[in-house]
């Protein structure tokens, strides 16, 4: 009977990350720590045909590159057209900072309700 030796190595990992909000001249605000949190954003009125500009910071936590897709859900595909985030994807090195603006210019008269704006973050090449 012969014996085999197996060396086994392997490396846990997660993703850690942080969202911060910046509007309109006040002190950020961490808005996001973990995958499963959500916050409520209120854009206040915001004139027809203007533009309301909130800056949302990621911040990579992890030893791993992150890749980060933002999407946007509305009750109303007319919403869908006023609401944007950019840039929409990308990647952030460790330790390293992405800046997104999200922008609302609405083109009538409403309520922006029940919209989401939801931000899925993977590790890149880790399944």
């Amino acid at each position: 009977m012969s014996l085999l030796t197996l060396k086994v190595k392997a490396e846990g990992y997660g993703i850690q990350f942080s969202l911060s909000h910046f509007s309109q001249g006040k002190e950020a605000t961490e808005f996001l720590t973990g995958l499963k949190d959500s916050r409520l954003l209120h854009l206040g009125p915001v004139q027809i045909n203007d533009r309301r500009m909130e800056i949302l910071r990621l911040v990579n936590r992890s030893l791993y590159n992150l890749e980060y897709k933002w999407h946007i859900t509305a009750p109303n595909r007319r919403h869908l057209g006023m609401l944007s985030v950019e840039p929409q994807s990308g990647e952030i090195v460790p330790t390293g900072k992405q800046t997104c603006h999200l922008t609302f210019i609405p083109t009538c008269k409403m309520a922006l309700e029940n919209c989401r704006v939801l931000l899925e973050v993977s590790v890149q090449g880790k399944d």
